[in-house]
Protein backbone atom coordinates (compact mmCIF):
# COMPACT_ATOMS: atom_id res chain seq x y z
CA UNK A 1 0.00 0.00 0.00
CA UNK A 2 1.41 3.51 -1.06
CA UNK A 3 2.28 5.43 1.79
CA UNK A 4 0.44 9.16 2.03
CA UNK A 5 2.46 11.97 1.50
CA UNK A 6 2.90 14.40 4.52
CA UNK A 7 -0.07 17.16 4.86
CA UNK A 8 2.59 19.95 4.16
CA UNK A 9 3.42 18.67 0.61
CA UNK A 10 -0.04 18.23 -0.32
CA UNK A 11 -0.74 21.63 0.47
CA UNK A 12 2.64 22.72 -1.58
CA UNK A 13 1.23 20.47 -4.48
CA UNK A 14 -2.18 21.97 -4.48
CA UNK A 15 -1.01 25.33 -4.03
CA UNK A 16 1.26 25.21 -7.01
CA UNK A 17 -1.59 24.06 -9.13
CA UNK A 18 -3.77 26.83 -8.04
CA UNK A 19 -1.03 29.51 -9.01
CA UNK A 20 -0.35 27.79 -12.16
CA UNK A 21 -4.08 27.41 -12.84
CA UNK A 22 -6.63 29.58 -10.95
CA UNK A 23 -9.62 28.26 -9.02
CA UNK A 24 -11.46 27.48 -11.85
CA UNK A 25 -8.05 26.18 -14.19
CA UNK A 26 -7.37 23.91 -10.80
CA UNK A 27 -8.62 20.52 -12.21
CA UNK A 28 -9.16 17.61 -9.42
CA UNK A 29 -6.97 15.48 -11.87
CA UNK A 30 -4.57 18.11 -11.98
CA UNK A 31 -4.46 18.38 -7.73
CA UNK A 32 -4.51 14.74 -7.18
CA UNK A 33 -1.31 14.34 -9.55
CA UNK A 34 0.64 16.87 -7.91
CA UNK A 35 -0.48 16.05 -4.21
CA UNK A 36 -0.01 12.13 -4.99
CA UNK A 37 -3.49 11.75 -3.37
CA UNK A 38 -6.27 10.23 -5.37
CA UNK A 39 -9.68 12.07 -5.86
CA UNK A 40 -11.21 10.25 -3.30
CA UNK A 41 -8.49 10.78 -1.12
CA UNK A 42 -8.37 14.52 -1.43
CA UNK A 43 -12.31 14.64 -0.59
CA UNK A 44 -10.99 12.43 2.28
CA UNK A 45 -8.68 15.55 3.22
CA UNK A 46 -10.96 18.14 1.94
CA UNK A 47 -14.82 17.27 2.61
CA UNK A 48 -15.98 20.35 0.83
CA UNK A 49 -13.93 19.54 -2.85
CA UNK A 50 -11.83 22.32 -4.56
CA UNK A 51 -13.20 25.30 -2.57
CA UNK A 52 -11.71 23.80 1.14
CA UNK A 53 -8.21 22.58 -0.48
CA UNK A 54 -8.39 26.59 -1.46
CA UNK A 55 -9.10 27.79 1.43
CA UNK A 56 -6.69 25.77 2.82
CA UNK A 57 -4.48 26.87 0.57
CA UNK A 58 -5.06 30.38 0.72
CA UNK A 59 -5.10 30.56 4.91
CA UNK A 60 -1.33 28.47 5.03
CA UNK A 61 -0.33 31.06 2.08
CA UNK A 62 -1.34 34.34 4.04
CA UNK A 63 0.16 32.89 7.20
CA UNK A 64 3.31 32.89 5.03
CA UNK A 65 2.24 36.21 3.82
CA UNK A 66 1.81 37.61 7.53
CA UNK A 67 4.84 36.35 8.62
CA UNK A 68 6.75 37.34 5.34
CA UNK A 69 5.83 40.56 4.47
CA UNK A 70 3.13 42.01 7.12
CA UNK A 71 5.04 41.11 10.19
CA UNK A 72 8.60 43.00 9.47
CA UNK A 73 6.09 46.38 8.93
CA UNK A 74 4.52 46.13 12.76
CA UNK A 75 7.98 45.77 13.97
CA UNK A 76 9.66 48.60 15.90
CA UNK A 77 12.71 48.97 13.48
CA UNK A 78 13.33 52.35 11.44
CA UNK A 79 11.62 52.64 8.54
CA UNK A 80 14.08 51.67 6.49
CA UNK A 81 14.43 48.44 8.20
CA UNK A 82 10.90 47.74 7.94
CA UNK A 83 11.00 48.29 4.51
CA UNK A 84 14.15 46.52 3.21
CA UNK A 85 12.96 43.84 5.68
CA UNK A 86 9.10 43.41 3.86
CA UNK A 87 11.48 43.34 0.24
CA UNK A 88 13.38 40.34 1.46
CA UNK A 89 9.91 39.07 2.39
CA UNK A 90 8.38 39.82 -1.22
CA UNK A 91 11.28 38.29 -2.34
CA UNK A 92 11.11 34.77 -0.52
CA UNK A 93 7.10 34.86 -0.32
CA UNK A 94 7.08 34.92 -4.65
CA UNK A 95 10.56 33.08 -5.01
CA UNK A 96 12.36 35.66 -6.62
CA UNK A 97 9.29 36.57 -8.93
CA UNK A 98 9.24 33.05 -9.99
CA UNK A 99 6.09 32.44 -9.05
CA UNK A 100 1.82 34.15 -10.08
CA UNK A 101 0.90 35.55 -6.74
CA UNK A 102 -1.52 33.33 -5.05
CA UNK A 103 -4.19 36.04 -4.24
CA UNK A 104 -4.46 37.01 -7.74
CA UNK A 105 -4.68 33.70 -9.49
CA UNK A 106 -7.59 33.06 -7.03
CA UNK A 107 -9.51 36.12 -7.48
CA UNK A 108 -9.84 34.79 -11.08
CA UNK A 109 -13.76 33.33 -11.80
CA UNK A 110 -15.39 32.03 -9.64
CA UNK A 111 -12.41 32.01 -6.84
CA UNK A 112 -13.19 36.18 -6.71
CA UNK A 113 -16.91 35.60 -5.29
CA UNK A 114 -15.36 32.40 -2.99
CA UNK A 115 -11.85 34.34 -1.61
CA UNK A 116 -12.38 37.89 -2.63
CA UNK A 117 -13.08 39.44 0.83
CA UNK A 118 -9.85 37.32 2.19
CA UNK A 119 -7.84 38.64 -0.36
CA UNK A 120 -8.97 42.36 -0.21
CA UNK A 121 -8.45 41.91 3.74
CA UNK A 122 -4.67 41.31 3.13
CA UNK A 123 -4.34 43.98 0.74
CA UNK A 124 -6.15 46.52 3.06
CA UNK A 125 -3.87 45.66 6.08
CA UNK A 126 -0.79 45.84 3.33
CA UNK A 127 -1.56 49.11 2.87
CA UNK A 128 -2.65 49.92 6.42
CA UNK A 129 1.20 48.90 7.39
CA UNK A 130 3.05 50.06 4.19
CA UNK A 131 1.67 54.18 4.37
CA UNK A 132 2.71 54.60 7.45
CA UNK A 133 6.22 53.56 6.75
CA UNK A 134 6.18 55.58 3.48
CA UNK A 135 5.43 57.95 5.45
CA UNK A 136 7.94 57.99 8.20
CA UNK A 137 10.24 57.66 4.87
CA UNK A 138 8.66 60.87 4.10
CA UNK A 139 6.65 59.90 1.02
CA UNK A 140 3.78 62.30 0.57
CA UNK A 141 0.34 61.05 0.47
CA UNK A 142 1.80 57.81 1.68
CA UNK A 143 -1.69 55.51 1.26
CA UNK A 144 -1.90 56.12 -2.46
CA UNK A 145 1.65 55.85 -3.04
CA UNK A 146 1.40 52.02 -0.79
CA UNK A 147 -1.39 51.37 -3.08
CA UNK A 148 0.62 52.47 -6.10
CA UNK A 149 3.28 50.48 -4.66
CA UNK A 150 1.53 47.07 -4.25
CA UNK A 151 0.45 47.45 -8.18
CA UNK A 152 3.87 47.85 -9.15
CA UNK A 153 4.97 44.97 -7.26
CA UNK A 154 1.86 42.75 -8.82
CA UNK A 155 2.17 44.41 -12.31
CA UNK A 156 6.40 43.20 -12.54
CA UNK A 157 4.99 40.02 -11.38
CA UNK A 158 3.09 39.90 -14.53
CA UNK A 159 5.94 40.85 -16.82
CA UNK A 160 8.35 38.31 -15.10
CA UNK A 161 5.87 35.21 -15.87
CA UNK A 162 5.35 37.03 -19.40
CA UNK A 163 9.09 37.59 -20.64
CA UNK A 164 10.21 34.84 -18.41
CA UNK A 165 12.87 37.31 -17.20
CA UNK A 166 13.05 36.97 -13.25
CA UNK A 167 15.77 40.32 -13.48
CA UNK A 168 12.71 42.15 -14.02
CA UNK A 169 11.66 41.58 -10.83
CA UNK A 170 15.04 41.60 -9.00
CA UNK A 171 15.70 45.31 -10.86
CA UNK A 172 12.43 46.60 -9.18
CA UNK A 173 12.89 45.09 -5.93
CA UNK A 174 16.43 46.96 -6.00
CA UNK A 175 14.89 50.05 -7.59
CA UNK A 176 12.67 49.92 -4.73
CA UNK A 177 15.77 49.14 -1.67
CA UNK A 178 17.83 52.42 -3.21
CA UNK A 179 14.39 54.78 -3.44
CA UNK A 180 13.49 54.04 0.57
CA UNK A 181 16.61 53.87 2.09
Amino acid sequence: MPQKPPRSRVVQAMTDVFQRHGYEGASLSAIGAASGLSKAGLYHHFPAGKSDMAAQVLAQSGQRFTQLILAPLRSSDPAAQRFATMLDGLTTYYRDGSINCLMNTLSLGDGLDLFGPQIRSAIEAWVKLLAPTLEELGVDAPEPAARRLIAQIHGILIQTRLFEDPDLFHQLIETLRRRYR
